[in-house]
């Protein structure tokens, strides 16, 4: 949305998910529409510059590569089970502040394609590279969303009216399958 000053403000996520209950239940307390995200068909990856689409859940990586990314989901979803839900900033839990989600992946992945794997999909969820996200914002985002998969799967619902505000408008749709994009000439 344009602020006053000009700048593109972002007022945060219109997704909600499954594990979302109390967003749930806002929803339905305010009487809100609330419209299913399109999740029909395959997710395209790019693996090492070759292009693989996959129709289920997990990405088409190589055996070992893939439960090295599971090694690592697993390790994130036992850290954000141990946080303390109302003890966030207690003094055991700020040396998850201390780091990046970015140093803890290069220090627990097996191999390039999990550490990769991992990396492109925190940076999809949090809009930003690992190096800018402390390990304890990724686990307290995880305790919120019950797990890595909960994270993954956010974007369930979304508000029909939230982008109404956005300069693309009426452009947007969230209905329906993405054909095409088209770069801007700005």
């Amino acid at each position: 949305v344009p602020s006053a000053a000009g700048a593109t403000v972002d007022l945060g996520g219109q997704w909600f998910g499954p594990q979302h209950r109390r967003v749930r239940a806002l929803v339905e307390r305010l009487h809100l529409l609330a419209g299913e995200t399109y999740q029909a068909g395959a997710t395209l990856y790019d693996l090492a510059g070759r292009l693989r689409h996959q129709v289920f859940g997990l990405p088409p990586l190589p055996p070992f590569a893939l439960f090295d990314l599971l090694q690592l989901r697993y390790r994130l979803d036992w850290l954000s089970r141990s946080l303390p839900p109302r003890a966030r900033w207690a003094t055991a839990t700020l040396a998850l502040d201390t780091q990046s989600v970015h140093e803890w992946i290069e220090r627990h992945a097996w191999t390039s394609a999990g550490r990769q794997m991992l990396r492109s999909s925190l940076s999809e969820s949090f809009c930003l590279e690992p190096e800018h996200v402390s390990l304890l914002d990724v686990v307290e985002q995880l305790r919120q969303c019950g797990s890595t998969t909960g994270l993954a799967t956010a974007e369930h619902w979304f508000l029909p009216g939230a982008p109404s505000n956005s300069p693309m408008g009426s452009r947007m749709s969230f209905l329906g399958a993405l054909h095409s994009v088209k770069p801007s000439r700005r």
